[in-house]
């Protein structure tokens, strides 16, 4: 009995990660939090490589650390702003 009972749980899930309609809006606000705060740590990872090959004297590979940690913090800032993911 129990194996039908885990059996309609998954089918369940299943169902409800087809459709996105029966995820309540707390569970996508704090997916879409942790989203965002890995980000925000490979954001820190690159500055601080970045400034680390600064000072060892890599001058080239740093600036190209410091252009893409700007091109994750402007794709971080427009997801945060977007009221709607379709004006983005």
């Amino acid at each position: 009995m129990s194996d039908m009972n885990m059996r309609n749980k998954l089918i369940k899930i299943t169902e409800a990660t087809k459709n996105g309609e029966h995820v309540t809006e707390r569970a996508k606000s704090i997916g879409f939090t942790v989203f965002l705060a890995f980000i925000a740590l490979g954001i820190i990872a690159l500055v601080g490589l970045s400034t680390a090959l600064l000072f060892y004297g890599y001058w080239i590979i740093a600036v190209i650390f410091i252009i893409i940690s700007g091109l994750f913090s402007y794709a971080m800032f427009k997801l945060i702003t977007a009221g709607d993911i379709r004006n983005l």
